[in-house]
């Protein structure tokens, strides 16, 4: 089974390295690199949701033919959703599962702290990554390396900020499973619970201490929800 991975903002194939080792089933976890990033870090960047939505979904539509599931974390889960709705709309097989950290349902607005920000000058850009933990202090101190990644981190921040929420015509159908930092001030269990208005299947919630990264000192947990979740349906 494939576990496609789908980045947060300024994230890469390299971001979730520590989930793949974690992950110790035969599920084969591959990370998605988005335009401009990682891999692919010499193509045009993307600052708009849709579209980077139909370029992941050009890239795996054809290995959609075996069992797969979504990870994804902040930024990612919007782009999940639209995969979701894209695939459904095709009529393809859809995905076993849909592994969310870090993101309230398409339907909450932004926190205030995600608005605006890809506009911010660059000092008050480096601040507000800061107080989200989304930035490494070795990147800060290299001004080098922050001069790679901003233009990176802008169009990510632009794409969330710019995302247009619309009324889906139809649920998805997929098993949810979301999971949340409980001092993360960008999502709440109430809005993680809205996820239940996107699909016709069940849905879980799991919390976890820690802010909106709280991903990174949680990655053997994730995993074994995420294993749980897939093999017990594979037995089935």
């Amino acid at each position: 089974m494939n576990l496609f991975c789908l980045p947060y903002a300024g994230a890469s194939y390299y971001s979730y390295r520590m989930l793949e080792n974690s992950i110790i089933s035969d599920i084969h976890t591959r990370t998605l690199d988005l335009p401009g990033h990682g891999k692919r870090f010499k193509e045009v960047l993307i600052s708009n949701i849709y579209e980077i939505a139909d370029d992941l979904y050009h890239q795996i539509k054809q290995e959609l033919i075996k069992p797969y599931a979504f990870y994804c974390h902040s930024m990612g889960s919007l782009i999940a959703y639209q995969l979701c709705l894209k695939i459904h709309h095709d009529n393809l097989l859809k995905p076993e599962h849909l592994f969310i950290s870090g993101h309230n349902a398409p339907s909450i607005p932004l926190h205030e702290q995600v608005k605006n920000v890809s506009n911010l000058s660059n000092m008050e850009f480096v601040n507000r990554l800061v107080q989200l933990g989304g930035i490494h202090d070795d990147v800060i101190k290299e001004k080098d390396l922050l001069d790679l990644f901003l233009p990176i981190l802008r169009a990510d921040f632009k794409a969330v900020e710019t995302y247009q929420y619309k009324q889906p015509e139809f649920l998805i159908d997929v098993p949810i499973t979301v999971m949340i930092g409980t001092n993360d001030i960008l999502t709440s269990y109430d809005g993680a619970l809205c996820w239940k208005d996107f699909t016709g299947a069940e849905i879980n919630i799991k919390e976890f201490s820690g802010g909106h990264f709280f991903i990174f000192d949680n990655w053997s947990d994730i995993a074994r929800i995420i294993q749980t979740q897939l093999l017990n349906k594979k037995e089935m």
